[in-house]
């Protein structure tokens, strides 16, 4: 029940503050593009604080993941990798924002908050080479300050726009505690970039994320914010505290996205790859380029799109994974999207059905399909009472893929789906359905 008003609050305070501006309170104000954050409470609170340390796969844009890894190979404070991306600005070439964590020789792990310059435009030439022009201490003792609630929206400034930002993996103990939180979360979302680590305090553990929060409605204002969560000794959980990155409340108004797609991630050898372009925001003047390649193996292929296309398709050449990049620029900004496609050479039976129980009288539904293989593909559909040993046809091979299957009675039965290629190559897939009275 706590868990349930808590977030009902929050929705409704998060509600508020993206259409109300509120007054500010007394706590310093300091610039959006500023490193600076409200003071620190304790450094003794900070140093409770276990940074996270777990292995992060982050992607990012090639552009600037090149950067980083050009700026970190001249750091001299320890290893440092990067653990989000939240911002980037178009300069005399480009500033890069993320949160890093750093590993000193001595075995010490700390947070930072990292700018990286890229000289290089977009589509440049230069080969000047990428550096940090600002790595600051990122004290989450600094973030208990609940900023959502205490301070006026102010538009970003500086030319820094948001990303196109991907949520982070979760680990089980901190993934249970998020899904607590949220579950009944209406009308505001609050998607995790990074998780930065967790404090064990006297009625429970506190765990610290940065995260993107904005109001569910088109093409909302994004915040980034350090979030804080609190789950009591007894399981329950709510927001701690909602901190903006900047010090202050920053929003990022008329947000630029990229908003591709690519319309089937597993395919078979020989057919094509169609990518859906579209983005929303910026200046309207979208322009696209499609890079591919095997995965982890080989040069980039790269296609420049003609304008006003809104889909482009390639074949790839081999059986295996293919890395898919998509990028957006609108002249200013530019954005990109990864994908993963993996390309079968062998027919593999990729059906599904609808549910695993149902009531008597109900029917699932079985969407029969398929990768790889050769030529045109037909599927059939069968069924038995799993104490029988008979099956029932309710679709010979065909063409259609939507069947539905009604049982008769209220036991347990199984549900057999087969896909046959134009070799005769046959592949199985079976289901179990519990039909309850």
């Amino acid at each position: 029940m706590k868990t349930k008003v808590l977030s009902k609050v929050f929705a409704a305070l998060m509600a508020a503050v993206l259409t109300v501006p509120l007054l500010s309170a007394a706590v310093p104000m300091v610039s959006a593009v500023s490193d600076a954050v409200s003071p620190s409470v304790t450094s003794a609170a900070e140093e409770r604080w276990k940074v996270n340390a777990e292995d992060v796969e982050l992607y990012l844009p090639k552009k600037v993941r090149l950067s980083f890894e050009e700026a970190a190979a001249c750091y001299t404070g320890g290893t440092i990798e990067p653990l989000a991306y939240y911002a980037q600005g178009v300069v005399a070439g480009c500033n890069y924002y993320l949160i890093a964590r750093e590993t000193a020789e001595d075995g010490t792990v700390s947070l930072k908050r990292v700018t990286v310059y890229d000289p290089n435009l977009i589509n440049s030439s230069h080969t000047a080479k990428a550096k940090f022009t600002s790595v600051q201490d990122f004290n989450l003792a600094d973030y208990a300050r609940n900023y959502r609630y205490r301070l006026p929206d102010e538009p970003v400034v500086g030319g820094m726009g948001i990303p196109s930002l991907n949520t982070c993996e979760l680990s089980e103990e901190v993934q249970a505690v998020y899904d607590t939180v949220f579950e009944y979360e209406v009308g505001s979302c609050c998607d995790p970039l990074a998780y930065l680590g967790k404090k064990t305090v006297t009625d429970g553990t506190d765990y610290a994320l940065l995260c993107c929060v904005y109001v569910t409605t088109y093409q909302p204002d994004r915040y980034i914010d350090v979030v804080i969560l609190h789950e009591d000794s007894d399981g329950s959980a709510y927001i701690k505290t909602s901190c903006s990155l900047f010090g202050q409340r920053t929003y990022f108004p008329n947000m630029f996205r990229n908003k591709s797609s690519i319309e089937e991630t597993e395919i078979g050898l020989g057919d094509r790859v169609k990518v859906n372009l579209a983005a929303q925001g910026g200046s309207g003047d979208y322009r696209y380029t499609v890079s591919y390649r095997k995965m982890n193996i080989g040069k980039w292929v790269v296609k420049e799109v003609k304008a006003g296309a809104d889909t482009f398709t390639f074949r790839p050449a081999a059986a295996m994974a293919y890395e898919v990049v998509i990028d957006v620029t609108d002249g200013s900004k530019e954005q990109s999207l990864y994908s993963i496609v993996w390309v079968n050479k062998e027919l593999k039976n990729t059906s599904t059905c609808s549910a695993q129980v149902i009531t008597k009288g109900q029917s699932v539904t079985v969407n029969a399909s398929a990768v790889g293989g050769t030529g045109q593909k037909t599927y059939a559909v069968y069924y038995k009472k799993q104490s029988s040993n008979k099956w029932t046809a309710v679709q010979k091979y065909g063409t259609n893929q939507i069947i539905t299957v009604t049982p008769k009675a209220a036991t347990d039965y199984d549900i057999c789906v087969k896909v046959k290629d134009g070799e005769g190559t046959i592949r199985k897939q079976y289901f179990g359905v519990w039909v309850e009275k």
